[in-house]
């Protein structure tokens, strides 16, 4: 999924995280939580991601969620937060 200031995300959600209804939910909330990401000052750097989660990823608040990817994405591109 591209955007204007090069982030590029796939996901890799696996079955074993349930049914496609369920990986399909856990796909949206990522989904938003990055659009989201994207719209702050201090959002993810330009790159490109391959994105997993747990079952935890359709359960959890969405700030915490929020949160957890926006740390995640920062490590994987080597930024120190």
């Amino acid at each position: 999924m591209p955007s204007e200031d090069g982030i590029w995300v796939g996901f890799a959600l696996p079955k074993q995280l349930g049914n496609a209804v369920e990986r399909n939910r856990i796909r949206r909330r990522l989904r938003a939580a990055l659009h989201d990401l994207e719209r702050d000052h201090d959002g993810p750097p330009s790159g490109r991601y391959l994105l997993g989660a747990s079952r935890e990823a359709a359960l959890s608040p969405y700030l915490e969620l929020r949160a957890d990817l926006r740390a995640a994405m920062r490590r994987a591109a080597g930024v120190r937060t």
